[in-house]
C-alpha cells in the first residue's frame, strides 16, 4: 500500500510515525501536526499552534500527542481525534525539544530562552525552578528520573535536580559547542 501525506505549501516533513496500532500517522511540519489515516493518507486532523508558529516537534504518549514550536508554547492534543486537551505549557521564546518520560508523569522542554522546565503533565504545573542555562541545546531526564542533564552551544553541560529545579554539582565544560549526551543507565 502507497501512501502519501501531504503538509501545506509541500512543505518539508520534519518527522512522522505510526501511532499505537499503526492505523493512524502522525507526521509534522513547520506548518503543523497531521495526524492521518495509515491506510488511505487521509487527513483525520491538522494540529495548529498558530497562523504564525512554526512547529518544531511532535511525541506520542499513551492517548496524547506532545507539539511544540516557536510561540514557545507545548501542546497536548487527543491522539484519536487531534482534539486540544488541557492548558499550555508556555515559555517566553520557541521551544526547541521536549521529552516525555516512560511513566507518562513529566515533561521536559528546553527553550530559546535559556530555560529547561520540568511540567506536571496531568496538571501543567511546573515542577521546581526552570533550570536557566544559555545556548541550551538539548536536555533529558536519568533513568531513575531524579536528575535532569542539559547541554549548550556555550560547550557546558549542567545537571539539576529533577525535583527542585536546583543544579546539582560543578559545571562540565567542553572546547566547543556539546551537540549530545546522555545518561549511563
Amino acid at each position: 500500500i502507497g501512501v502519501t501525506i501531504l503538509h501545506e505549501d509541500n512543505a518539508q516533513v520534519g518527522g512522522a510515525f505510526f501511532l499505537a496500532n499503526d492505523t493512524r500517522i502522525l507526521s509534522w511540519s513547520a506548518y503543523g501536526a497531521r495526524l492521518s489515516n495509515a491506510e488511505t493518507g487521509a487527513q483525520i486532523a491538522l494540529m495548529r499552534h498558530g497562523d504564525d508558529t512554526q512547529m518544531s516537534g511532535a511525541l506520542v504518549a499513551r492517548d496524547q500527542i506532545l507539539t511544540w514550536g516557536s510561540d514557545g508554547a507545548a501542546r497536548f492534543w487527543n491522539a484519536q481525534t487531534g482534539a486540544p486537551i488541557g492548558s499550555v505549557l508556555q515559555h517566553e521564546a520557541a521551544i526547541k525539544g521536549a521529552l516525555l518520560p516512560a511513566d507518562g508523569r513529566r515533561v521536559l522542554t528546553w527553550s530559546d530562552d535559556g530555560r529547561a522546565q520540568l511540567w506536571n503533565a496531568a496538571t501543567r504545573a511546573r515542577i521546581g525552578s526552570p533550570m536557566l542555562h544559555e545556548e541550551i541545546v538539548g536536555a533529558l531526564i536519568s533513568p531513575q528520573e531524579s536528575r535532569v542533564l542539559t547541554w549548550s552551544a556555550d560547550g557546558t553541560g549542567r545537571i539539576w535536580n529533577a525535583a527542585n529545579g536546583a543544579r546539582v554539582g560543578a559545571e562540565m565544560r567542553h572546547e566547543g559547542a556539546i551537540r549530545s549526551a546522555l545518561f549511563d543507565a
